[in-house]
C-alpha cells in the first residue's frame, strides 16, 4: 500500500478528517472534565 494511489491518500485524508476532531475533542474533554469537577 506504500505506491501512493489517490484512492489510498483519500481514504487517509478522510480518516484525518474524521478521527482529528474526534482527538481534539477528547483531549479538550480529559483537560476540562476534571477542572468542571473540582
Amino acid at each position: 500500500m506504500a505506491n501512493g494511489t489517490p484512492a489510498a491518500t483519500q481514504l487517509a485524508a478522510y480518516v484525518d478528517n474524521k478521527f482529528f476532531p474526534f482527538y481534539c475533542g477528547l483531549i479538550v474533554f480529559l483537560i476540562i472534565i476534571p477542572r468542571y469537577r473540582r
